[in-house]
């Protein structure tokens, strides 16, 4: 599914996944903006952990929703698991797929565009539509066999409990004054 393009022979070139179901995007009028945003947050994403490429970098995080179908995504740790949480408006569990393999989990979905007539009489269209996907590394210590997803309101819920070994390494300080 995924086109890798690298050179390790020249120093300095980096690793570029695409993935068909974005690659299209620039058919909606934005040219060459959504492959160059993309690598501008790829290139911050070097920076997050995990790979989840979630947005603290908020002016693009904010410019991805303007140009593509993307959800956007919330991962929170608690005590016992990892909750991801995805916006996915308009959409029903019936387009949306969940899977896990090798460490990562994927999501995928599509939202189909309303077929429009000649009879219509758009004054203004700014709705996106199209498929996405986006495969993520699992935080550390999550348990890949107890993942639960559900989808409730166009909103996705992907909880991740811990493993037995990951909870037993936690434990809380006790901050004694003085």
């Amino acid at each position: 599914m995924s086109k890798k393009k690298s050179d390790a022979a020249k120093p300095g070139t980096v690793e570029v996944q695409t993935s068909p179901a974005t690659s299209d995007i620039a058919g909606q009028g934005m040219g060459i903006l959504p492959g160059l945003r993309h690598e501008i947050d790829r290139l911050f994403d070097e920076f997050d952990p995990w790979g989840w490429g979630l947005s603290r970098r908020q002016p693009l995080g904010r410019l991805r929703s303007a140009m593509t179908p993307m959800p956007a995504m919330d991962l929170v740790e608690r005590d016992g698991d990892f909750e991801l949480t995805a916006e996915l408006p308009g959409m029903s569990a019936d387009n949306v797929e969940v899977k896990v393999s090798d460490g990562y989990l994927s999501i995928r979905g599509e939202k189909t565009e309303e077929k429009k007539t000649d009879e219509d009489n758009y004054h203004l269209s700014e709705r996106s539509f199209g498929a996405f996907h986006r495969r993520c590394k699992l935080p550390p210590g999550a348990d890949p066999d107890q993942i639960d997803a559900r989808f409730s309101d166009g909103v996705l819920r992907v909880t991740m409990p811990k493993t037995p070994e990951a909870r037993e390494k936690e434990r809380k300080i006790a901050i004694k004054s003085g």
